[in-house]
């Protein structure tokens, strides 16, 4: 019984393990990009350089004036559209 025991929580680790794994802390940023008349502005190239490891990011807006920026983490950013 022990050993039925401990192979069922071997197997209860292994299964979880991954879940752990996956867990970040990251956000995902939704930014409209609009001219000076309040128009959307489709195609508009965004540029997201995070300040600290410079690490760069890009996204293009889409019909809708839309771009998404996923999984950034925590930090300061520079943006240039």
């Amino acid at each position: 019984m022990l050993r039925r025991s401990s192979l069922a929580s071997a197997l209860l680790l292994i299964a979880m393990s991954p879940l752990a794994i996956g867990q970040t802390i990251s956000g995902d940023l939704v930014v409209n990009v609009y001219d000076s008349s309040g128009a959307v502005v489709t195609g508009a190239k965004l540029l997201f350089d995070e300040v600290e490891t410079r690490v760069k990011q890009e996204s293009v807006t889409d019909s809708l004036g839309i771009a998404l920026l996923p999984q950034l983490k925590p930090g300061l950013y520079r943006l240039s559209v």
